[in-house]
């Protein structure tokens, strides 16, 4: 909000995926007026995965890969994470490993009244196959939690990290819908 106050705009369009879309949640909650429309892709903060999935498929195959440097481990969490995973994707998350310890404390959910003040569009898209902010449980979240929900979608084959399609998909949206 401050470097939008710096460069003198009043109002912007807010859209992130995963933990962007919780610091563009956080935005939209301290300066509900600056928000002329939002676009969340999996957003953190709403609800959260199983915690047992978490651990088998995410938390426990980084631990691993950590101590033993396994890249396998790697490409096991990966595939629960992305729709389509890279060579990038993997390198990324091996230099991650072993630079800096990856947080997995779960966020604080947002409550009910917490978007009250925003008037403007809100969109929501979440998947069915995604463990950290499941489909089903986050679009029916949005619902109660977003008086201005303007549209929600509901991928079926997508993970947390959507695939390059889906991701121009949603750009196109975002585009036409400006």
């Amino acid at each position: 909000y401050e470097l939008m106050m710096r460069m003198h705009m009043q109002e912007a369009i807010f859209a992130g995926v995963g933990l962007g879309a919780f610091a563009a949640l956080k935005l939209a909650q301290l300066a509900p007026a600056a928000a002329m429309k939002l676009y969340f892709v999996h957003p953190s903060g709403l609800v959260n995965g199983r915690r047992h999935q978490l651990y088998t498929s995410l938390l426990l195959p980084l631990a691993l890969q950590r101590l033993s440097g396994r890249p396998l481990l790697l490409k096991r969490m990966a595939r629960s994470l992305y729709t389509a995973p890279t060579a990038a994707d993997l390198q990324w998350w091996a230099m991650l490993q072993r630079h800096r310890p990856v947080d997995t404390a779960p966020l604080p959910l947002f409550e009910a009244g917490d978007f009250d003040l925003v008037q403007n569009p809100v969109y929501c898209f979440g998947s069915r196959g995604d463990i950290i902010s499941p489909g089903p449980p986050l679009l029916k979240r949005a619902n109660a939690i977003f008086p201005s929900l303007a549209g929600t979608l509901l991928s079926e084959q997508e993970k947390h990290y959507p695939s390059p399609q889906l991701a121009q998909q949603l750009a196109q949206f975002i585009w036409e819908t400006r």
